[in-house]
């Protein structure tokens, strides 16, 4: 059976949701409505460039699709980036979640939203092959496996 996640990944897993301020028991919700990966965390080649990178998140295919706040948190920046495209950053209690290549956003800087809560539709801006969704999740500044902190939300309710 392939295993799940390497031990680091494992360890800080577990010292993130033990750790945490943040509240496993709240309410979270998936960022599409549907959930298709077509890139994974980790050590890859690049798409565009063609070079081995490391990807701090992960791609879901979304073509022009509704997109959800995963967490209750704060948008603390949104705008456009050359390689992410439109984006929007959503942090909660030490967590950092960034939603890249979006085609609209609907949120400002500052305000507050809740899991499942709009924030834009997914979309082809920035250094992209197709449209879809960039998600990361960072952990008081470590990059972890969105997925991986997903399932761990869905494991605690």
């Amino acid at each position: 059976m392939k295993q799940l996640c390497n031990r680091r990944e494992t360890v800080s897993l577990f010292f993130m949701l033990l750790l945490s301020p943040f509240n496993l028991m709240a309410q979270f919700c998936l960022p599409l409505n549907s959930m298709n990966l077509t890139s994974g965390f980790g050590w890859r080649k690049h798409p565009v460039t063609g070079t081995k990178d490391f990807h701090t998140g992960v791609d879901l295919s979304a073509r022009f699709e509704p997109v959800f706040a995963i967490v209750n948190g704060r948008i603390t920046a949104q705008g456009f980036h050359p390689i992410l495209g439109k984006f929007i950053r959503l942090e909660s209690n030490g967590l950092a979640v960034v939603y890249g290549h979006l085609s609209v956003t609907v949120v400002a800087d500052g305000q507050d939203v809740r899991s499942g809560d709009y924030l834009g539709l997914s979309g082809q801006t920035g250094r992209v092959t197709g449209p879809h969704l960039h998600l990361s999740t960072k952990f008081r500044g470590y990059p972890i496996n969105p997925l991986r902190f997903l399932i761990g939300l869905a494991c605690n309710q």
